[in-house]
């Protein structure tokens, strides 16, 4: 089967760059773009990789790819040091790929660790996240959420007194 290679805000001529350009695979005889199904694939014969699907959805974001590898001994290989990308840049990428990560992570016993809502800011039983691959447990600390606590009844009210100080000590200067 063949392919249209759809560069993604690209020109004509334009060179490929690897872990830089994103790109579209497209099937002329389907009409539709090469996709990540967001599925995994059974662990027995799939080994859990990704399950690729055709999409007729041409902006599903998820059926742009890039090169991370370059093979060809003719061809310029290209690594992660010669890439330069603004801070801005970066926080977004981090971003976007901690809120896909976050997706898809799911409660082990669907919120029952946290049962009050009282027991959801000092994490009061320890509430577990898990993947395929990795296990998150918040762990909280009733210590901590205590002087944040009083932190930020206090603070206000200092600052409150101090306000009055001040303005108690102009007054006294004035006269």
């Amino acid at each position: 089967q063949f392919w249209n290679v759809k560069i993604k805000d690209g020109g004509e001529n334009e060179p490929v760059k690897t872990l830089q350009t994103k790109f579209q695979l497209i099937s002329p005889k389907f009409h539709c773009a090469l996709t990540w199904s967001k599925e995994s694939l059974s662990h027995v014969w799939g080994f859990s990789q990704g399950e690729a699907a055709c999409t007729k959805n041409l902006k599903d974001p998820y059926s742009f790819w890039k090169i991370e590898t370059v093979t060809n001994p003719h061809a310029d290989n290209s690594s992660f040091d010669n890439i330069t990308i603004s801070f801005l840049e970066r926080l977004a990428e981090s971003h976007q790929v901690m809120t896909f990560i976050n997706a898809r992570l799911k409660p082990v016993d669907n919120f029952d660790n946290l049962d009050r809502p009282w027991m959801w800011p000092i994490l009061y039983k320890s509430a577990p996240w898990y993947d395929v691959q990795f296990r998150i447990v918040l762990l909280g600390n009733p210590l901590l959420f205590l002087l944040n606590f009083v932190s930020l009844i206090v603070t206000p009210i200092l600052l409150v007194i101090r306000h009055y100080k001040h303005c108690r000590n102009t007054n006294v200067k004035e006269k």
